[in-house]
Order: structure tokens, then sequence, then C-alpha cells
């Protein structure tokens, strides 16, 4: 009998069993429901893997170890947390944002505690009073709700990347959907920030969504098929709206993807549903003000200032910098200017150095900052914009293009300082990165650049870390 059948399942319980070791040493921490959690967690996970295809034993075993890695930070945080406050309902958050949302969470559910603090938390905060009508009031469901949302988004990343890239380059269906899951699940902001009470996992499952349904839009060729796809964009598309409300844009302009090759027929179809989609999201909109009456406009320069030029350890030179050229005060097109500047930061933020800075608030806010394997994905992607994207199909350029034109939107906006923005786009960048290196392996201007790249990124990393620490530099 093959060994091989006894094997996932075994690693299956060893993870239960280490999981449950972990938590006898966490008294704080609610054994019974934890377990429960993960394992319902992991089903869900596995299930929806199964069901998309392209499975292999890598990826089984990838996905096993991320579900361990992120149960394993919720318990430790959870046990962080409990300890911190007046009591685990009532604790001390380190963090800001953080705090409203789930102080907002317990306001809107009438617990007694709790404020609400702007509409950028409100929506986030309705997300986690929904689900204690579920769970109860508890610190344990988000951060699981998170734990469901990172790990999904790995497994979504991964069918997009087969969906764009199968039959397009040497590489079998069950390679690339592995693939796509690695280099998600590598990126540690990505993944680690569903061990977090933070809106960016639920946002960026919401983002793949909307790019995975806007192709079923495109290519489905049964009316059941369409209509999945037309509910899967619209609830992206809400998601979204409720919890960032001014990205609504993203997942708008994803669908133009669904308009490539199409009669006039399918995009007309496609078109109304986009002003659906729209539409539901003003209805949501105009419900989310029950709470919170907010006279929305746009922030004025001292305020955009403020939000992204607080004091952070590490780079205030760079703060000072922005300032000092006054860089929110300027027109639009003389910020254009400094993207070079704006996007390296962006691009090199969170610094490889500066993530031991964040254990004593959080292991899993300090795991969330180990920006190595962000840099590996990101160099992909810089070598498929210089050598494969006029070879690359015409969806995969049209979904990468896109999110690059947001990504440097954010480096433009922000002046490079909110960083955690970008990397919500990750799962719509990664098969532009995982083409890049299935057709450039093994050739010689891939080679150069492996060599090129990490000599470049060293310096401008050494750069960083020269100017981080000058006392001298912008007196």
């Amino acid at each position: 009998m093959d060994s091989r059948k006894f094997t996932y399942p075994v690693a299956q319980l060893l993870a239960l069993v280490a999981l449950a070791a972990l938590m006898a040493c966490l008294p704080r921490v609610p054994s019974a429901a934890m377990v429960a959690a993960s394992v319902a967690v992991w089903g869900v996970v596995a299930a929806v893997y199964g069901r998309l295809g392209g499975t292999t034993s890598v990826g089984r075993y990838w996905l096993l170890a991320l579900t361990l890695t992120l149960c394993a930070g919720v318990a430790i945080d959870y046990n962080q947390l409990a300890a911190s406050g007046l009591s685990p309902l009532l604790p001390q958050f380190d963090n800001f944002d953080m705090a409203r949302y789930y102080y907002g969470a317990a306001f809107i559910s009438d617990t007694g505690e709790g404020y609400l603090e702007g509409r950028n938390a409100l929506g986030y905060a309705v997300v986690i009073a929904g689900l204690w009508k579920l769970t109860g009031w508890t610190l344990l469901s988000p951060l699981m709700l998170n734990v469901l949302a990172a790990l999904l988004t790995v497994v979504l990343t991964g069918a997009l990347t087969r969906r764009l890239l199968s039959g397009r380059c040497d590489r079998a269906d069950g390679w690339l959907t592995t693939a796509g899951m690695v280099a998600s699940g590598a990126v540690c902001y990505l993944t680690f920030s569903g061990t977090l009470l933070m809106k960016e996992s639920l946002t960026a499952l919401s983002l793949v969504v909307a790019a995975l349904s806007a192709l079923r839009l495109r290519t489905g060729s049964t009316r059941r098929g369409f209509l999945a796809g037309a509910l899967l964009f619209a609830a992206s598309c809400v998601a979204v709206g409720v919890l960032r409300h001014k990205w609504v844009v993203i997942p708008s302009v994803l669908l133009s993807v669904a308009f490539v090759g199409c009669g006039w027929r399918r995009r007309l179809s496609v078109a109304l549903i986009g002003v659906a989609a729209i539409a539901a999201c003003l209805c949501c909109e105009l419900a989310l003000q029950h709470w919170y009456d907010v006279a929305f406009h746009t922030p004025d320069i001292d305020r955009l200032s403020d939000n992204f030029t607080s004091p952070s350890a590490g780079r205030d030179a760079y703060y000072t910098l922005l300032e000092r050229i006054g860089y929110f005060s300027e027109p639009w097109w003389k910020r254009l200017l400094w993207l070079p500047l704006t996007a390296a930061v962006q691009f090199l933020t969170p610094f490889p150095w500066n993530f031991t800075s964040e254990i004593s608030t959080s292991v899993t806010l300090a795991a969330v900052k180990f920006s190595y394997p962000w840099y590996a994905v990101g160099g992909a992607l810089l070598y498929y914009w210089g050598r494969c994207a006029r070879r690359s199909p015409l969806e995969l350029l049209i979904i990468t293009a896109l999110a690059t034109l947001f990504w440097l939107g954010f480096a433009w906006f922000c002046g490079g300082t909110v960083a955690r923005y970008a990397y919500n786009l990750v799962p719509l960048l990664v098969p532009a990165a995982v083409y890049a290196v299935a057709r450039g392996c093994g050739t010689k201007g891939f080679r150069r650049w492996a060599v090129i790249y990490p000599a470049l990124l060293a310096a401008a990393l050494a750069s960083a870390y020269l100017i981080q620490h000058s006392k001298n530099l912008l007196p």
C-alpha cells in the first residue's frame, strides 16, 4: 500500500497536535474555541483549494504550513492582548488602527464600551460587529476571520495565476497554481496581516475575487457561469466599498478586462453589472450612516500631511524631507516628478532591519515587516516589465498594468509612506512575477538580472540604512 496516502493525514494531525501543545503554554487562550475555529478554517480552505483544481502535494503542504503558522500567530497575539487590558474583552491595543476597529465594533454592538472615530474605521467595525452577531463578543472571531481571508487570498492567487497563464507558458497547471500560492504566501505582509485586527486581508481577498470574477464575465460560456461571475463581482465591490469606500474604483477598473475580445451584447451586459455593483456600494454607504453621520470630502493638504508623515522610528529623515519640499502642498504634476523617489521608498518599505522593533508589541506584527520575500517577488515583477511584458498574454498584461498603476498611485498620493496599501495589490501582481520566472528562468537575461538586481537592492538598502541613522541629515 502506498505510504504517501497516509503522509498527508498524519501531517494534518501533527499540525493540530502542535497547535494544541502551543495553546497549552498560553493560559489566556480559549483552547476549545481556538481548536474548533482552526479546524473550521482549515476545512474551508482545503475544500476551496481542492474545488478549484490544480492541486499538488507541494501546494497542500504549503497551505497546511501557512494555516498552522497563522493560527499559532493568532493564539500568541490573543494571549498577549488578553493580558494587556482589564479583561480579554477589553484589551489594550498598542496599534491605533486596531484599537479603533475593535472598539468601534464594540460601540456598534451596544456593549456599553467603545467609540467611533471616522469613516475609515467604520466599515471594518461594522464587519466585526456583524460577525459578533454569530459568535458573541470576542476578540478571537475577527482574528480567525482574517486568517481565513489571508489563506483564501493565497489560494485564489494561485487560481488567478493558473487562469492567466495556463497554456501560455511551458508549465503545467499544477505548477502555475502552486507557484502563485508560494509567491503570494511568502510575502509576509500579505499573510501575517491575517493574524492582526486589520482590514488588509479582507481587502486583498476582495480584490483578487474581483479580478477572477471579471475574467469569468469575459469567458463565461453559460448563463450560470456568467451569473456566478456577476454575483461575485458585485460582492467584491460591496466588500471593498464597505472596508475602504474610496477604493471601489479598483474593482471597477479591473472590470475593463471583461471587455477584451467580446461582442457588443457581452460588453453591454458587463457594463450593466458594473453599474449595478456601484449602485449596491452606494446603498451600503447610505446604510452605514445609520451609525455615523460623516460629511464626505477630499482631505485637505494639512490632513494629508498629518496622516502620512506621523512620527515613526527610522523614517523621520524621509518625513523631514517631504515636509521640507512641501510635498503634500505641491500640485499633482509636481508630486508626479517625485514619483521615482516615492515609489522606491514604497517598494523598500517596510525596511528589513526594523521588524524586530515590533516584537514587544506583537510577534506577528514583527513578522509582517519581514520584507525579503517581497523583494524577490518585486524583482521578478520588474523583470516582467523589462523583458516579458511585450510577449505576455493580453489579459495578464491588462491586470498587471492596472495593478501597477494603482500601486504607483498609492506612492504618488501618500508620498510612499503607507506601503501597506500597496500590499493589497500583491495578489494581482503575482501572476506576472510567476510568468517572468517561468519564461525567463535559464535564459542569459534572467541570470544577469539575478545578479544585477540583488546588487542594486543591497546598495539601496545600505543607502537607506545610512540615511535613516544619520543624525545630521536635513537638520
